[in-house]
């Protein structure tokens, strides 16, 4: 079969969209951008390839959200091919027999509205907006950087949308008196404010005033974040996008909001024109904004929902709308009982939610990766319960026992954590296997101690999970994304404390724990194992009056084995070489001069080092031989 090429998009969009920006966020997030598309950059650019690309993005709502593509690559001569989902596995593999260049990778594209159902002004009344056909008309407004806007008929250029199904990470806005309108809408809809200033509505709050068709104030009541089952629409109308929204205001559900092609070019809009502090405002869905509203509003049971203290609004937990129906997230998240395993302490967690940068909530990778990895772990491990818990924002993995049934749990901030991806999770999530099975020694709640679990997961669950030499290549991505997730912990939270290393081993400690593990190392001291075996002289002999070898407990380091003084002889003897054996790593072999025939002697070795790195025991560096005679 032919590689499909993807189909060219509408010149409006193309010359709207910055694929500059969009790039900058794919490598922001440590991702390979796909590359050699019509419209750089552009998820919509594939729709003539098939796969569901362009449902995700809606789904999503996120402008510029990143969708995974699945791309035959020529690196050295910068070639991508993009095939259809059901060919795809043939076809590059084709190409790879051909040239070992080629290879089968992940790529990232970007994608950008509101529900289908919103209802949108058009010049003879409303018009539910995913009935706006490409060569209609509506009604688009300008305001010239006041309130008030000014409508003309413009004729739209963009019409896209979704068939019914699940919408997540949607938000739901209730606004004017008595909550008698809402809208649902994706979280980087933007808005028109009665300051004349624009802001998006993952940033709205309750008490703000958005703007109607003759520019009157109209109060935000409620906001929130949830699942919307129905279809999503957006449309672009007016002229090509110059910076100034004018042109790209639409009338939504009664309230002034952008365009498609104003909310893909939201972030290039002066900020004199946005709301102020714009981008230090926290998007709904993360622990800054659930902070910064405890003082404003009152805050209802479930997840993401927020109501001004003057108002009395529904509870968000369920809202019928008329092509669909929207489901708030719940605030509960998983009980985590006394006594449960961490992958991380607290002060840990809280210093990676402080210094790492996460993916949005919206974005599906944290879910995939989490899916994935479920789903490899239960078929060894049938008997565990793995549970994620997207909303809780703590990077952290929990392992416990309760009503007899062994639980792991991911969070959300771990699994949101950029430059810790499939390799890393896999790892995180067999700790939490690990603090079963790992075995002794265990804490006093009866799991295995941590540095314990880090090592079962890294050397048992790695080894069902990977086999053979790819196996390596996700190990050392593992380890390096441990490492980079241990970086960002502050030096005052990554000493572990001495007193207790089987909960809190130091940092360095678990560091050399996954550097081991994959390639047969035990449990360190500084994690609880035994102490390390320190070097023993088992043996001295002498095969002549010049030549004396010393056989030793554990291999040598031949850095240290190979220095005269090292070695006394009582009676004193000369030294002149020392080497170790090249045959046998665990003797050293001496030339001395010169033995006294049938004379006994001891001889006593210093400043050895193992090939573990452990020096020699005082009690056992000495050892006495007998010289052969004269023949």
């Amino acid at each position: 079969m032919a590689e499909v090429k993807a189909k060219p998009q509408r010149a409006v969009i193309a010359a709207s969209y910055d694929p500059n920006t969009c790039k900058q966020k794919i490598l922001d997030a440590q991702r390979i951008p796909c590359d050699t598309l019509s419209l750089p950059y552009h998820c919509d650019t594939l729709t003539g390839v098939g796969g569901d690309y362009h449902q995700e993005c809606v789904d999503a709502g996120i402008i510029y959200f990143q969708v995974r593509v699945a791309v035959c690559r020529n690196a050295p001569k910068n070639e991508w091919k993009y095939f259809p989902p059901s060919t795809y596995f043939q076809q590059c593999n084709a190409l790879m027999q051909q040239d070992p260049n080629w290879t089968m990778d992940w790529c990232y594209c970007c994608c950008a509205c509101f529900a289908k159902e919103t209802l949108v002004a058009v010049p003879d009344g409303y018009a539910e907006i995913y009935t706006i056909p490409v060569g209609a008309e509506v009604l688009t407004g300008s305001v010239n950087g006041g309130i008030k806007p000014k409508w003309a008929s413009s004729i739209v250029k963009l019409s896209m949308g979704t068939g019914e199904g699940p919408q997540p990470m949607m938000v739901y806005i209730g606004f004017g008196a008595d909550q008698a309108k809402d809208l649902i809408c994706t979280q980087d809809q933007p808005f028109l404010l009665s300051n004349g200033k624009y802001t998006t509505s993952s940033r709205l709050v309750p008490g703000d005033k958005l703007v109607d068709k003759e520019g009157n104030d109209v109060e935000v009541v409620f906001v929130s974040m949830g699942n919307y089952n129905g279809a999503v629409h957006h449309i672009a109308a007016g002229e090509l996008w110059n910076k100034n929204p004018d042109g790209h205001l639409i009338l939504t559900g009664g309230v002034v909001a952008g365009d498609f092609e104003f909310q893909l070019n939201f972030d290039s809009l002066p900020n004199d024109r946005k709301v102020d502090n714009y981008d230090k405002l926290p998007r709904i869905g993360t622990a800054e904004y659930d902070q910064s509203m405890k003082k404003h509003v009152v805050k209802s049971d479930v997840f993401f929902h927020f109501n001004h203290q003057a108002t009395t609004g529904p509870d968000g937990g369920k809202k019928r709308t008329a092509g669909g129906m929207f489901t708030t997230y719940r605030r509960q998240s998983a009980p985590i009982p006394v006594g449960a395993q961490r992958l991380l302490t607290p002060a840990q967690s809280e210093d990676i939610l402080k210094k790492g940068k996460f993916i949005s909530l919206g974005d599906p990778m944290a879910q995939i990766n989490y899916d994935t990895v479920r789903r490899q772990l239960q078929g060894s491990y049938p008997d565990i319960v793995f549970y994620y818990d997207p909303f809780d924002l703590m990077p952290q993995v929990y392992a416990f026992e309760a009503y007899g049934q062994k639980v792991v749990i991911l969070t959300g901030g771990l699994s949101r954590l950029i430059g810790f991806n499939y390799e890393g999770i896999a790892m995180a999530m067999g700790h939490g296997v690990g603090c079963f099975y790992g075995g002794e020694p265990k804490v006093l709640e009866g799991y295995s101690a941590v540095g314990q679990a880090d090592r079962y997961s890294f050397s048992i669950v790695g080894s069902r999970l990977w086999v053979n030499t790819p196996a390596f290549q996700y190990i050392t991505a593992a380890i390096d994304q441990w490492e980079y997730m241990f970086s960002l912990i502050s030096p005052e939270n990554a000493g572990g404390n001495p007193l207790d290393p089987l909960h809190d081993p130091s940092i360095a400690c678990r560091t050399t724990i996954i550097q081991s593990a994959p390639f047969g190392g035990g449990l360190p001291e500084c994690a609880g194992g035994p102490p390390a075996k320190k070097i023993e002289l088992q043996l001295a002999s002498a095969s002549s009056l010049t030549n004396v070898s010393l056989t030793f407990s554990l291999a040598l380091d031949p850095t240290t084995t190979d220095d005269p003084k090292n070695y006394e002889f009582d009676p004193s003897v000369e030294v002149v070489t020392a080497k170790r054996n090249p045959q046998r790593d665990f003797v050293v072999d001496l030339v001395v001069n010169v033995l006294e025939p049938d004379a006994t002697y001891k001889v006593t070795a210093k400043n050895l080092k193992s090939a573990l790195g452990t020096g020699i025991d005082p009690k056992y560096a000495s050892t006495s031989f007998k010289a052969p005679g004269n023949k």
